[in-house]
This record gives structure tokens, sequence and C-alpha cells, in this order.
């Protein structure tokens, strides 16, 4: 991967194609500062407070949306990585999802 830089937004570039996969604005310190504060807030109160059956719920409905989308995310991960398709098609099929049913299994 390629990464580009200009006056307002960072760019991965596929330096096979010169193709412009994504472009993200840059975002300034105070800016993350309040980002990461609201997420803690919100998202860590709210999730500390779910007994561990919510949890393993919210996680195999994860794991359900990784399998649906994995044709989408390998393809992402080939652009962006330059690794085969099929072989991130594999990792995330046996890395993420089994990992993470496997584990939700034993607990």
């Amino acid at each position: 991967m390629q990464v580009t830089v200009s006056r307002n937004q960072i760019s991965n570039v596929n330096p096979a194609t010169g193709k412009v996969i994504s472009s993200y604005n840059i975002t300034d310190r105070e800016q993350i500062s309040h980002i990461v504060e609201s997420a803690r807030r919100i998202g860590f109160e709210n999730w500390k407070r779910k007994d561990l059956f919510e949890r393993c719920d919210y996680i195999k409905n994860l794991a359900k949306i990784l399998k649906n989308h994995k044709e989408q995310y390998a393809k992402i991960i080939t652009e962006e990585m330059e690794f085969g398709m099929v072989q991130e098609f594999v990792n995330i099929k046996s890395i993420v999802v089994k990992d993470i049913s496997a584990k939700l299994l034993v607990e």
C-alpha cells in the first residue's frame, strides 16, 4: 500500500494500479481526543454493564456479519495489503469466525 498526503486528506493508493483505494480527512488532536473520549464514555460504559450472555450475543452477531461479508473484506485486504485474494478469504473465515465461535463455546 502506498499512502499519499494532500492538504486535508490522506489517501491509500494501490501501487500496482495507481488507483486511490480510500481517502480520509486529516483530523487534529482535539477532534481525536473528543472521539476517543466519546467512544470510551458511551461504548465502554454500556459494554461493561452487559452480562456475559448479552456480550456473547453481540460477538456472535459480529461473527455472522464478518462471515456474510468475507468476500468484500477479502477484496479490501487484497487491495490494501497486496495479499492473494484466496488466502485472505481463508484467513478471515478461519481466524475470525472460528476463533470467536470456539472461545464463546468454551466460556
